[in-house]
């Protein structure tokens, strides 16, 4: 089941990203396919994890990992400057003829930049969702742990998001 997990939580992120260009395209329904199979990969895992201390605990430290990446996962798509910049500098150069690699950047970075906010609430709901799951499945011993651990990761997410701002802003 830990496998199943593990494989649920990072191929995830694969399937934001393919889903986001789903949406950019109008194909609902399969993206509400995918997710209610994953939502329901999760929900088996979650019933049929096992008790024991081992079990409950990589379960805890998977999803909390899932946690961390779908929230920075938001912030970063939440966050379209970079993209919007990008947008405004190949379209100020559209005196000059294009090539056709340039055109091919330009749609990429149009797509991205209309993708960004689905991707971004997606991967908010998903975070939601990793946290919830851990919530209601740990016993006060392991959220003791976890909440230990928790610290260490959401300064090290924190302290991520503020050199990628800084660095995005400046360079």
């Amino acid at each position: 089941m830990f496998f199943i997990l593990l494989i649920l939580v990072f191929a995830m992120y694969y399937v934001v990203y393919f889903t986001a260009v789903m949406y950019q395209e109008g194909f609902k329904l399969l993206q509400l396919i995918v997710y209610s199979v994953a939502l329901g990969i999760l929900g088996i895992v979650y019933l049929f994890i096992g008790d024991d201390y081992q079990n409950i605990s990589n379960y805890a430290l998977v999803l909390s990992i899932g946690f961390l990446l779908y929230t920075w996962l938001a912030i970063k798509s939440f966050w379209t400057r970079p993209y919007k910049l990008k947008l405004e500098d190949i379209t100020l150069k559209s005196g000059k003829v294009k090539r056709a690699e340039e055109y091919d950047k330009l749609e990429s970075m149009k797509i991205n930049l209309e993708a960004a906010n689905y991707r971004g609430i997606i991967s908010t709901v998903i975070a939601i969702i990793c946290g919830m799951a851990i919530y209601f499945k740990i016993d006060h011993a392991i959220a003791q742990e976890l909440i230990d651990a928790s610290i260490t990761y959401i300064l090290g997410l924190f302290i991520a998001i503020i050199i990628w701002m800084i660095a995005d802003i400046y360079l």
